[in-house]
């Protein structure tokens, strides 16, 4: 099953939950105008990208697939 799942690391408040999409949906943000200089994005878990306010980001599902070996003893 592919989908995307949007997960905010240290949110503001308590409310604020994961999100699971449906694979082909394209979400896209930009960060507000009255925002800090720039923020950070995280991506599986692994890359770390510095954006700016006029940087635009764009969220879709990938042509390629994870591979995961589950082992249950």
């Amino acid at each position: 099953m592919s989908n995307i799942a949007i997960t905010p690391i240290s949110p503001l408040n308590l409310s604020t939950r994961p999100v699971v999409l449906p694979p082909h949906v394209r979400v896209t943000f930009k960060l507000p105008a009255e925002s800090r200089k720039h923020a950070f994005l995280g991506a599986d878990g692994q890359i770390k990208l510095e954006i700016s306010k006029e940087t635009d980001v764009e969220i879709t599902t990938s042509k390629f697939h994870a591979i995961c070996n589950l082992e249950i003893f």
